[in-house]
């Protein structure tokens, strides 16, 4: 599973935590990618021995390849498994939590038992093998019902997991549907985690919805004080002052030229919004599933060669 525009969630996650200033609100890729470069060597500078110096030059070397995205592998064990990859130990040099949602309820014995060993990658490759040999195992049947159940990469009981290990008021960062989305616990909102919105046409549609809060079914939006997002028009020219606001309370990266186009689009209900953005994310998730699933069998294949 891939995933692009990598700098922005980290950049997002350590201004909100307040580690870095930022001075402007748009920044090219190779400008961020220098800053958060900058500010991961002058974290490590004091903890570095030989074999972490060597750890710290490949993972500056991977800010070059944010742009084009990350290979993640989820386990389906628990919200904070992940195959380990240098993809991992990247954000494990920032210092910052990474969860995805997609657990298998421990309470399912059955379903527990075939799908906590495995990663996304193997769960894909039986699924295949339950399409070829449909009566061969069963539990590969228990497999690709499970996928096709959970298409939106979230489960109830993975929401549950996320709410008790995130800290309040400690940003660390979700992977869901091939996207990293900043993550927050508000320390005086109960049983509530939110996920920080970057779509540029939504936050151009509905200027003012900054959060929205991470459920299985129907998510609502909230604006940067965390209060129920209501609908509204907002003028244009009211644009920029209203990302300052923003931007001095949470200190976000946003992107001013994108957000410059004018805001005369008409408004929907929040909605129709919410399902015409769940309808993208899963027609987008079938596609990945079938290119995953054919690139990770011939992977396999290529391994199975003598050379």
């Amino acid at each position: 599973m891939y995933q692009v525009k990598n700098s922005v969630t980290l950049g997002n996650t350590l201004s909100i935590r307040r580690s870095i200033i930022f001075s402007k609100t748009s920044y090219s890729f190779e400008d961020l990618t220098s800053i958060l470069g900058e500010f991961l060597v002058n974290l490590l500078e004091n903890e570095l021995d030989e074999n972490r110096k060597r750890n710290l030059s490949d993972t500056l070397g991977l800010l070059s390849k944010l742009e084009d995205g990350l290979d993640m592998n989820v386990r389906f064990s628990s919200c904070d498994s992940f195959e380990f990859t240098e993809n991992v130990l990247l954000f494990e040099s920032f210092k910052i939590k990474l969860y995805h949602g997609w657990v298998c309820d421990r309470n399912d014995e059955e379903i527990f038992q075939i799908l906590s060993p495995l990663t996304y990658n193997e769960a894909i490759i039986r699924t295949f093998d339950c399409d070829s040999q449909p009566n061969e195992n069963i539990s590969n049947s228990i497999i690709k019902s499970f996928i096709e159940q959970t298409s939106s990469q979230l489960t109830e009981y993975g929401i549950h997991c996320i709410r008790n290990i995130v800290e309040p008021g400690a940003p660390c960062i979700l992977f869901r549907n091939n996207h990293f989305s900043v993550l927050y616990k508000h320390p005086d909102i109960k049983d509530n985690i939110f996920a920080l919105v970057t779509d540029i046409d939504l936050c151009e549609t509905y200027c003012g919805v900054v959060w929205e809060n991470l459920e299985v079914k129907e998510a609502s939006f909230y604006n940067y004080r965390f209060e129920l997002f209501t609908p509204e028009q907002i003028d244009p020219n009211t644009l920029h002052n209203l990302l300052n606001d923003i931007n001095a309370i949470f200190g976000q990266v946003y992107n001013h030229e994108a957000l410059d186009h004018e805001n005369n689009h008409k408004l929907q209900n929040n909605h129709e919004l919410q399902n015409n953005h769940e309808l993208q994310n899963n027609h987008e998730l079938q596609n990945n599933h079938e290119y995953l699933g054919q690139k990770i069998i011939d992977d396999k294949k290529k391994s199975c060669l003598i050379q």
